[in-house]
């Protein structure tokens, strides 16, 4: 096969994140670049590639392996907008966690160079191998710093049940090419349109592998102890990046390879949206621990994308719907993670939702900003939670599964009371006497008000975005 320059185009973005990982790891280990020098490399390497994929979108492929086009740009560009993001908020907190920020930029880049590859892989061993680029980087990310019990626990913990998502996955693939006798999604399509035992045992085994990677009930035990025994840093990167990476990726499968066999797998997925809002949503109105709680809450979002998926049957709405929620969620979960880091009770991170108590008296600007994000991720009408909810319940209307969408609404109507319990001890209930609040110097304030900010004004005016997610899922159609 002869490959012109031109057909390098699409794992362009790729490779120049890897490269920029490659630079943060050698100046780190023998020219002793700090932290500064490492977020400051990692920041040009991104904000590069993220310049090239808005100015410059590739429209080409690999070997039919790797694909360019509107989708890909999309997905890509909400990818890197995050990961920028997340450099600045770990930059803040390296120095606390006694972590080589060389070492932690490193496996960063790393993950986000399997992210922008699951964006455009288009043939299954492709899109295996961007995954696990991923997610064993993500899995050593969790266990920093190695000193840290908690830590190696979390870490533990993630490798474990990312190694039984894998093997399903595999599998899953495997079978699918038995029914098919290619690897390439579209050709892929052709031979399993028609059913089959092998086919739909491929689909249900690809959707398990993706089911634990996103946390879905009920593969979404991992992600309370994940979440928790984590960094803080880690966590927001995990929570913003892998929801993108991993749902931009199964977006196309079930679009490009899956679409055909839609009436076989639309009511198991639609059963496993439903509950896992359910189990989502309910599980966090358990929790005090703060971290617990945005896991448990990120478990619900999974839910409600999933509802994106089964919209996807038959129209690219759901498709739509979908990239629009998930880029959004992706900031307002980002800002929220970020407030964890940009505030100091006592001199440590509020742990407990009882931390909060009084902020407002102490803090009213970071106060308001939580709120904001608080009101969305409830998805209050005029929030761009409510806009993204209200395009992926009626996506599932459309597609026949109304009793998802109101499931959808009811436990919407549930996550109220435990993100707005969040706002009554901010603003309704005095701080305890010794306790001192402090702002992290920094940037990290203004990124937790630049994720307000845009979740208000998305809210306000989606118009926007949403043209351009209905540009990229027309794409595959």
């Amino acid at each position: 096969m002869n490959l012109a320059l031109s057909d390098l185009l699409p794992v362009l973005p790729a490779i120049l994140v890897a490269l920029t990982a490659f630079a943060v790891l050698l100046g780190g280990a023998f020219a002793g670049s700090g932290l500064l020098a490492c977020r400051n490399i990692a920041t040009l390497g991104l904000g590069a590639t993220l310049i090239l994929i808005v100015t410059s979108p590739a429209t080409g492929t690999l070997g039919g392996s790797i694909v360019g086009g509107a989708y890909s740009a999309f997905v890509q560009s909400s990818i890197l907008v995050v990961a920028i993001l997340a450099v600045w908020l770990a930059a803040a907190r390296l120095d606390d966690d006694q972590v080589r920020p060389h070492e932690f930029f490193t496996l960063m880049l790393f993950s986000v160079v399997g992210m922008l590859g699951l964006a455009t892989a288009a043939e299954a061993i492709s899109l295996f191998v961007a995954l696990e680029i991923m997610s064993v980087a993500l899995y050593a990310l969790c266990a920093m710093p190695r000193t840290d019990p908690r830590r190696q626990e979390a870490g533990i913990k993630y490798f474990i049940t990312g190694a039984f998502s894998s093997a399903f996955l595999l599998f899953g693939i495997a079978l699918l090419y038995g029914a098919s006798g290619s690897t390439t999604l579209a050709t892929m399509a052709q031979g399993v349109s028609g059913g089959g035992p092998l086919a739909l045992m491929g689909a249900a085994f690809f959707f398990v592998g993706f089911l634990f990677k996103v946390g879905a009930a009920p593969f979404h035990m991992w992600s309370p102890d994940v979440y928790e025994g984590a960094t803080t840093p880690v966590t927001a990167f995990m929570a913003a990046g892998v929801k993108i990476a991993a749902f931009g990726a199964l977006g196309r499968v079930v679009a490009v390879t899956l679409g055909g066999l839609g009436e076989s797998w639309t009511p198991a997925v639609a059963l496993v949206a439903g509950f896992t809002m359910v189990i989502g949503n309910l599980g966090a109105l358990a929790q005090t621990d703060l971290k617990r709680l945005l896991a448990f809450s990120s478990v619900a979002h999974a839910g409600y994308m999933l509802a994106g998926i089964v919209g996807m049957k038959d129209r690219h709405g759901g498709l739509e719907a979908l990239l629009f929620y998930v880029a959004t969620y992706a900031i307002t979960n980002l800002g929220a993670f970020g407030f964890l880091i940009a505030i100091r009770r006592n001199g440590r991170e509020p742990a407990l939702t009882t931390d909060l108590t009084g902020l407002s008296r102490r803090n009213p600007a970071l106060a308001a900003m939580l709120t904001i994000l608080l009101i969305s991720l409830t998805g209050v009408p005029v929030s761009v939670g409510f806009v993204g909810k209200f395009h992926l319940f009626n996506a599932a209307v459309a597609a026949g599964y109304s009793g998802l969408a109101a499931v959808g609404v009811l436990m919407s109507v549930v996550s109220a009371f435990y993100y707005l319990r969040l706002v009554v001890l901010m603003y309704m209930e005095e701080p305890e006497a010794e306790a001192e609040f402090r702002t992290e110097a920094g940037f990290v304030p203004s990124i937790v008000a630049l994720a307000g900010a845009l979740t208000f004004g998305l809210g306000l005016f989606p118009g926007i975005l949403m043209v351009l997610a209905r540009a990229a899922a027309a794409s595959l159609f």
